[in-house]
């Protein structure tokens, strides 16, 4: 087994490693390019970062959340409400019908939410003061979305 793992592996983790090392010049060409104020680029990267169709089930949820954010008053002043957002995020994922009713027995903690929300809330605008916004400096809640669950599966349901 130890030679095959050598033998398969080795050489593929060495590619995946290498392959992310390098950055393809066009890539530069266009930060540079948007950095020195050529918005067309900037809005071309913009793409890049989030597609107008979502790209995976995540995304889509993601994408559909981000779009009722203003009826749920999630930010004031540009600042999000990451408590608030928390627990809806959370729930929003596990009534989702691609999550199976074994995995909602399972992962879903409706008693831990309001302790999860506060620990994230707390993490991020306290502590990193930081979080992922638009181009127009909003909130951006399809970026937020996965951030939400991977403290949520990470942290949250082990605690």
């Amino acid at each position: 087994m130890k030679s095959a793992f050598r033998i398969i592996y080795i050489p593929l983790i060495i590619f995946s490693f290498s392959s992310l090392a390098e950055e393809p010049e066009h890539v530069g060409s266009l930060i540079s390019a948007c950095a020195d104020g050529q918005m067309e680029i900037c809005d071309q990267i913009s793409l890049l970062e989030h597609p107008a169709e979502p790209v995976s089930p995540l995304d889509a949820m993601a994408l559909n959340f981000s779009k009722q954010t203003d009826q749920l008053e999630l930010e004031e002043d540009k600042v999000p409400d990451l408590g608030k957002a928390y627990p809806l995020i959370i729930r929003d994922y596990f009534s989702n019908e691609n999550i199976s009713e074994e995995k909602r027995k399972k992962w879903f903690k409706e008693a831990a939410l309001e302790n999860c929300a506060q620990h994230y809330h707390m993490l991020w605008r306290m502590e990193k003061n930081w979080w992922p916004v638009d181009k127009n400096g909003n909130p951006d809640w399809r970026a937020i979305y996965p951030h939400v669950l991977d403290h949520y599966f990470g942290y949250c349901v082990y605690n």
